[in-house]
């Protein structure tokens, strides 16, 4: 298949587009420079386009003839809370790109989104379904309001018979994360800097399974659904005891209250501002983790043949991907 995937220098954009490149496909891959095409080898079947996602032209000319498009692009920074700059590229961007999957009649669009547009179970009993969209597109993080609004017009857009769908991706973990993005938690672990953990939980998932189900909804995934892309559920506090008896490090055994950690939010944002820096951890982002948002893979399980690799494995391969590139020092 020829595939175009946007976004693919990202953590996840790049591990589909090595993954894809290995399975043999054609893979067109869209950066913001020219540059970032160092992180990925020389190979064939791999092409490279350098731009934003605003000329619609190059993109027309770019998509003629795919098979499929995945569009992993967005702006995934969570500070500040909200901006301009993020709603253009979540919002304005996936309606551009969805624009030209549409006027170039590929067979199949694949929005990622992210489980914050689902409703979360707040016990593991009771996790969040792909049944249960949230309605309200506001919140707090812009990051998540702009993911709400371009899933919705995905889905929008598959009700008029477009063959398109969305995936949702969990907390994703593994190597290739240059940024480095959600692999930055195990680094802050390594480095002495988590100083507690909250009472809330998550869902952690591989990146290599996120990538397989990725191709599976190309192939068979069925227009205008969604799929949680993830695997276990585990609170805070069970995740940094497995984290840190991989690494060899004494448990973290520090409860940080939810009006503490919201707290030192609001603190670190004071700083922050002062400093001219982003904080590592607002009121915002405080307030979230503090909160069960647990979700069942057992959808895209059942219809796309989601691998569901070990927590562990998926923490042993982001770390020793970190130690070769010397980030663990």
């Amino acid at each position: 298949m020829k595939i175009l995937v946007t976004g693919a220098s990202g953590f996840l954009g790049n591990n589909l587009v090595k993954t894809l490149i290995a399975n043999g496909h054609d893979v067109i891959a869209l950066l913001r420079d020219e540059r970032q095409k160092d992180i990925f080898s020389s190979n064939p079947l791999l092409r490279f386009h350098a731009g934003d996602l605003n000329d619609i032209a190059a993109l027309l000319k770019v998509a003629n003839g795919c098979d499929g498009i995945v569009h992993t692009a967005a702006d995934t920074r969570m500070w500040p809370s909200k901006s301009t700059e993020q709603f253009t590229v979540n919002v304005e961007y996936t309606h551009n790109i969805l624009q030209v999957a549409r006027q170039t009649g590929v067979g199949k669009f694949v929005h990622v989104s992210t489980v914050n547009t689902l409703k979360p179970g707040r016990k593991k009993e009771q996790p969040g379904t792909e049944e249960f969209p949230i309605s309200n597109l506001e919140h707090p993080l812009g990051y998540i309001s702009t993911k709400r609004l371009a899933q919705q017009m995905v889905l929008q857009a598959a009700g008029e018979g477009f063959p398109a769908l969305v995936v949702n991706p969990s907390f994703m973990l593994g190597p290739h994360d240059y940024k480095p993005s959600s692999g930055a938690l195990l680094l802050a672990l390594q480095h002495g800097k988590v100083p507690g953990y909250t009472a809330g939980g998550r869902n952690f998932v591989h990146v290599q399974d996120v990538v397989a189900g990725i191709i599976s909804a190309i192939e068979k995934g069925r227009a205008g659904e969604c799929y949680i892309l993830g695997h276990q559920n585990l609170s805070y506090r069970e995740f940094f005891e497995i984290a840190a008896g991989i690494m060899g490090r004494k448990r973290i055994r520090l409860l940080l209250p939810k009006w503490l950690a919201i707290g030192y939010g609001y603190a670190n944002v004071v700083w922050s501002r002062a400093a001219g820096k982003a904080p590592a951890l607002s009121h915002h982002m405080a307030r979230a983790a503090s909160e069960t948002q647990y979700y069942s893979p057992a959808k895209a399980i059942r219809e796309l043949n989601l691998p569901q690799t070990p927590i562990e494995t998926a923490i042993r391969e982001t770390l020793d991907w970190f130690q070769r590139q010397g980030m663990l020092k």
